[in-house]
């Protein structure tokens, strides 16, 4: 099931809940504003939730909360939340591509690694968070910043980039591959 181009904001709980291995496909959203969690994924293992292109900011705990699971999280900005930007309960496997955790009260990203949780971080900005990650407990490529993403106007929640921001193209101009254009073989 797909889910696009609406906002979730102001509940009394958490914005959105997903529980049970379902599998929905969470896409330019904006989760704003919740009392708890914007995101809680609970027992989705089977389920693979995937978070693209979503804007996430400013709800009570954390962005998104992952009981148990394994989620994607791709191409979102996660920020302003009022603990952690993503956080990890039990264990849970994760990819995160190209994400922006930035002023998030806790960390970015938090997970004991003690819980076995596997975690693929690659091209993701990790900013102005009231904790350092420490990227040595991730499983990634040597990919993920500490950049000032230089939001437009995060004071009235713009979190669009400026054009100078360094964030703009920079996983693929750092990580661009060299590839083989002969339709001829």
């Amino acid at each position: 099931t797909v889910f696009s181009g609406f906002t979730v904001q102001n509940c009394p709980d958490n914005g959105i809940e997903i529980f049970n291995n379902a599998r929905p496909f969470l896409n330019n959203l904006i989760v704003k504003d919740n009392l708890k969690n914007g995101i809680y994924v609970e027992n989705s293992w089977a389920g693979f939730p995937f978070i693209i292109s979503c804007l996430i900011y400013n709800n009570g705990q954390s962005g998104v909360f992952s009981a148990t699971s394994r989620i994607s999280l791709q191409g979102s900005t996660v920020v302003d939340n009022g603990m952690e930007g993503l956080y990890f309960n039990g264990y849970n496997e994760a990819y995160l591509y190209y994400n922006i955790f930035a002023y998030n009260k806790g960390k970015g990203v938090a997970y004991l690694p003690s819980s076995g949780s596997y975690l693929n971080v690659f091209a993701s900005d990790f900013f102005g968070n009231g904790e350092i990650e420490n990227f040595d407990n991730f499983v990634r490529g040597d990919s993920n910043w500490r950049i000032d993403p230089a939001f437009k106007d995060r004071v009235n929640d713009d979190y669009g980039l400026l054009p100078y921001s360094e964030l703009i193209d920079r996983a693929v101009s750092d990580y661009s591959m060299s590839v083989n254009n002969d339709v001829n073989g």
